[in-house]
């Protein structure tokens, strides 16, 4: 069972890494949500608990090498907010969507951080783009779930 949990997470991972290097180098959007943390988010809501922290450290790696940063830097940061999912334990919609909110805004601000200048940005301006992505991420995360409930009810319905 292990390896097929494993095998169906590598999946979830090629998928969403594809769809963040579109949203990051084939469309023309500037603002767009970090799929890569929603999905380290929702490893630690589905309670893959050592799949999640192996995750954090793969897709932050990858985030670096999309966007040309210090690699390492957001695999700190995804190891951290997967660390305290795992600890806290958040099950219900509402802690989700907070939670999604607050470590977004984690994420982002210190993602502009660079370990050896310090903060790339003035303060007013990351903290600005920091809460716009993380009202990104919410409204994914938000769209993932209904997806996820909708899919489920189905399920029941038609028991399969």
């Amino acid at each position: 069972m292990g390896n097929k949990k494993f095998v169906i997470i590598g999946e979830n991972l090629f998928l969403i890494a594809l769809f963040q290097i579109i949203f990051s180098y084939f469309l023309k959007i500037k603002l767009f949500p970090n799929l890569l943390l929603i999905w380290v988010l929702y490893l630690g809501w589905n309670r893959c608990d050592i799949f999640s922290l192996i995750g954090a450290m793969v897709a932050g790696i990858i985030y670096d090498l999309i966007v040309k940063g210090s690699v390492g830097w957001s695999s700190l940061i995804f190891l951290i907010i997967a660390y305290l999912n795992e600890v806290i334990g958040i099950q219900t919609l509402k802690y989700k969507i907070i939670f999604s909110f607050l470590s977004s805004l984690f994420y982002f601000f210190f993602i502009s951080l660079e370990p050896s200048y310090g903060f790339v940005w003035k303060k007013l301006s990351i903290l600005k783009f920091s809460i716009i992505f993380s009202f990104f991420n919410v409204i994914c995360v938000m769209v993932v779930e209904f997806y996820i409930r909708m899919r489920w009810k189905r399920r029941g319905f038609l028991k399969i």
